[in-house]
């Protein structure tokens, strides 16, 4: 049963030009705001990569009937010293929610990779239908790759803050480096890491979407799904992992232009 209720964790506004809307495309592509276009409720967890580390909740209420729009309003915001704490305080944050079962969670590349969903997911008490999760689609299955975000932004943070006062060249040899657009990707955990997490939390692939993966709860998965998996089994996936990798990166014709990731950071 929906609960007509998203989760999106996502990067402060205030970094994002233009703001995101219901259809914005790479990095600015979130599904949570079409959703609350159509007066879904749900929280947006901003969080500023750079200093202070400060973390907004923002809450917008379902709709009570037709014509009425809920607006959206700060329900918390706190400034922590670190990235970590960041983290912890998010962890915290959206583990006291009395919402237990929202339909869908959705995470940006630029507030974490698969370590932040395995914190979330981690304290079991908030269990979303549909997970949306960020992958560097450059590793192909099995290779599994998880690096350290926390490392990896420590080294690139001064990097985002030179191309948003500076401007953005669209090459890996310019002084302030290749795109941070194109770089976060690199942060990411590959597609057989990030399915390794989501099976220990209780979700199954259902597709890749270029660079995110999308998994879904399991009761719901074999609902959905289980007459299909009859002969595999109830552990089976929905088509080996290399399968849905060709099918969501690799063999579509969008991936050869998204974020320049092939030229840009394909050797790297």
């Amino acid at each position: 049963r929906l609960s007509n209720l998203f989760i999106s964790v996502q990067v402060s506004p205030y970094l994002l030009t233009p703001s995101p809307s219901c259809g914005s495309r790479l990095v600015l592509y979130d599904p949570s705001h079409c959703l609350a276009d159509k007066n879904w409720g749900g929280y947006q967890f901003h969080l500023n990569p750079l200093p202070p580390f400060n973390l907004t909740v923002v809450y917008k209420g379902k709709s009570l009937g037709p014509g009425t729009q809920m607006p959206a309003k700060d329900v918390h915001s706190i400034h922590v010293p670190s990235m970590d704490t960041q983290w912890s305080s998010l962890v915290s944050t959206y583990k006291s929610m009395n919402h237990h079962s929202p339909d869908m969670l959705f995470v940006n590349p630029f507030v974490g990779n698969c370590q932040i969903v395995d914190r979330l997911l981690d304290t079991g008490s908030v269990k979303p239908k549909i997970v949306y999760l960020p992958i560097n689609p450059l590793v192909p299955p099995p290779s599994e790759v998880a690096p350290d975000f926390f490392d990896w932004w420590d080294r690139h943070n001064e990097v985002l803050l030179a191309q948003i006062m500076e401007g953005v060249s669209a090459s890996a040899d310019s002084p302030a480096g290749m795109p941070i657009s194109t770089s976060i990707w690199l942060a990411q955990c590959s597609l057989a890491a990030g399915n390794k997490r989501m099976r220990g939390h209780g979700y199954r692939l259902v597709h890749v979407e270029h660079t995110y993966a999308v998994f879904l709860w399991k009761p719901l998965f074999l609902k959905l799904f289980g007459s299909v998996l009859a002969e595999q089994g109830q552990d089976a996936d929905l088509e080996p992992l290399h399968t849905a990798w060709l099918r969501g990166w690799q063999c579509s014709p969008h991936s050869r232009y998204l974020f320049d990731l092939e030229v840009l950071a394909g050797g790297a």
